[in-house]
């Protein structure tokens, strides 16, 4: 039989501060599957759990000629308490980065689509434009552009107020069957 197995706690503990790694493996030996068992409780997988488990014996191997430890049951179970939650915590920012990870790349993808099809839109309509004629294009661009008045604009141009009021509404019929096929495009973006 294991000398280690006749040990309480505490001296095991007093062996492992000396470097006894038999004493150790003792104590991971009693030790482990309820601290396992402890962490799955908490962890969503039992990889995470393990990882816990091993995490915390690790440090105590690491910190043993420094551990004062007055119950070694109830520090190893708020070891991996303390292990899990803070995996735990992990877990769920990764997750929460994740989430917006994917909300800015959506937005990042409608942000491209939205400025491929303004560009489409424009494009497309400066074609209309050119395809008007001068005076047309001049009176678009004076009452839609610079926001002037039919009044302002037939100042400008030297025309009727009239001429100007029916050479918009034409090539406002024109631009619109021109737009109509945009939307057609901007259907098939989307789909």
């Amino acid at each position: 039989m294991n000398r280690c197995n006749l040990q309480s706690d505490l001296e095991l503990l007093a062996a492992i501060k000396e470097g006894d790694d038999y004493a150790f493996d003792e104590l991971y030996n009693r030790y482990w599957q309820p601290l396992l068992q402890h962490a799955a409780n908490i962890l969503p997988t039992l990889a995470d759990a393990e990882e816990v488990v091993q995490d915390l014996f690790i440090k105590i191997w690491r910190t043993r000629e420094s551990l004062e430890i007055d119950n070694v049951g109830s520090y190893l179970h708020a070891g991996v308490r303390n292990g899990a939650l803070s995996v735990h915590r992990t877990l769920l920012n990764k997750k929460k980065y994740k989430a917006y990870g994917s909300i800015f790349l959506a937005s990042f993808s409608e942000s491209i689509e939205s400025s491929i099809f303004e560009a489409e839109k424009r494009d497309l309509l400066e074609k209309a434009l050119a395809k008007l004629p001068a005076l047309s294009q001049e009176m678009i661009r004076l009452k839609f552009i610079e926001g002037l008045t039919f009044k302002d604009i037939s100042v400008k141009l030297n025309c009727s107020t009239k001429t100007v009021e029916y050479q918009l509404d034409k090539s406002k019929r024109q631009l619109k069957t021109a737009m109509q096929r945009l939307m057609v495009f901007a259907i098939m973006l989307l789909s």
